[in-house]
């Protein structure tokens, strides 16, 4: 009674190509006449192969379930029902043959026990990666579910890409979710037991945000927050870190996965280029804002005093002239102090986003910062001037 579509989902590329240098592992041990199985029937490898067998079929059986209400039709009751039925003999011969090999599981699973009823996929497996210290474990089981975990990590990644809307791929990207989320949760514990560093670092938290489509902007940016002046968000683009992660760049995609991420990167490098174009534009516009003013105010004080100098003109006409061509010359300084005082931030705002481009963790670090704080960053609008004009 085991739904094969649903335990295939579990199971990608890296995580069966694990399975099969596990099984070659134990032919050249087999070959070598060191085999340490406990049991003609289970090896160490078949035993952490059965665990994620299980792990998934738990995870696909919760789907499931939570489709189910009080209301659905009996024979879709009746399918659950015998499948959770299988899912829970299954567990009871995985208890068996796992005490063959960490016998102190049969005293854990008893001071485990609890009169409240547990469904058939919470019930704990007893892994290597679940019991930690609460009991001594071969090296032999905890170095074999390393690997497998990181299979199962990769292929969460993979199925999380999806961005498509319709319940089936939900399900399967919920499922998929979960294996992730289960399988970092089992390479931490592993690692910390085994001494290995660094994997909190590569195998990063998956948040329910994280699972979007590369050309779906990050939803954090789109709220009351956000820039009315800038209603593309273009520049706002984040790929979620699932497309930007070491194991993207790794072979076990499809031709199509290969080239959207190639495409997209395209577009991002193109979306920069502009970026920094325009960046450079504004820059000079501003320069050349600021150079007009400097310009135009000293020409209105050389107007002061150049139609005394061309022909005779009466001392009052003469002192009316001055008075507007100084008034003239007042503004023009005004507001290239006024533009001078709103624009003194850029430059160094420009050259903070430059080197965030040049080191990105500085942005990463900055964001987060604000996220924490609550506070939104971004230029402040220019005031208008006063009610002054120029002739």
């Amino acid at each position: 009674m085991r739904d094969q579509s649903s335990a295939e989902s579990g199971l990608g590329p890296i995580s069966l190509a694990v399975r099969k240098a596990l099984a070659d592992e134990e032919a050249a041990a087999l070959a070598a006449g060191k085999d340490v199985s406990l049991s003609p029937d289970i090896s160490p490898s078949v035993l952490i192969s059965r665990g994620l067998d299980l792990e998934a079929d738990q995870r696909a059986l919760k789907v499931e379930m939570k489709k189910t209400w009080t209301h659905s039709r009996d024979r879709e009751l009746t399918r659950i029902q015998l499948r959770s039925n299988t899912l829970i003999r299954r567990i009871d011969a995985w208890y068996s043959a796992l005490q063959l090999y960490i016998p102190s599981t049969l005293l854990l699973r008893q001071k485990a026990t609890t009169t409240k009823t547990i469904p058939p996929y919470d019930l704990s497996l007893w892994l290597p990666s679940q019991i930690g210290t609460q009991a001594q474990v071969d090296r032999r089981l905890t170095g074999h579910r390393i690997p497998a975990t990181c299979g199962a990590s990769a292929r969460g990644s993979d199925d999380s890409k999806a961005g498509s809307s319709t319940p089936h791929y939900e399900a399967q990207i919920a499922v998929s979710r979960d294996e992730y989320r289960q399988a970092r949760i089992a390479l931490l514990a592993l690692g910390k037991m085994l001494g290995k560093k660094g994997l909190e670092a590569f195998y990063l938290p998956l948040e329910d945000g994280d699972i979007r489509a590369m050309v779906r902007p990050e939803l954090d940016d789109i709220g009351e927050s956000r820039d009315p002046n800038d209603m593309t968000g273009a520049t706002r683009r984040v790929s979620s870190w699932i497309w930007r992660h070491a194991s993207a760049a790794e072979d076990n995609h499809t031709v199509y996965e290969a080239e959207a991420v190639k495409v997209e990167w395209a577009k991002s490098r193109a979306r920069a280029s502009r970026y920094q174009e325009e960046i450079r534009i504004v820059k000079e516009e501003m320069n050349r804002t600021l150079r007009f003013f400097k310009w135009k105010e000293a020409r209105w004080y050389e107007k002061a005093g150049a139609r005394q100098a061309v022909e005779e003109v009466s001392e009052d006409y003469d002192e009316g002239l001055r008075a507007y061509a100084k008034r003239q010359g007042s503004i023009c300084l005004t507001l290239r102090r006024r533009f001078e005082h709103a624009w003194q931030g850029v430059n160094g705002e420009i050259a903070t986003a430059y080197a965030e481009i040049k080191e990105p963790a500085l942005f990463y670090n900055r964001t987060a910062k604000e996220r924490e704080a609550g506070e939104v960053t971004g230029f402040l609008p220019v005031e208008p001037t006063s009610d002054v004009e120029m002739s």
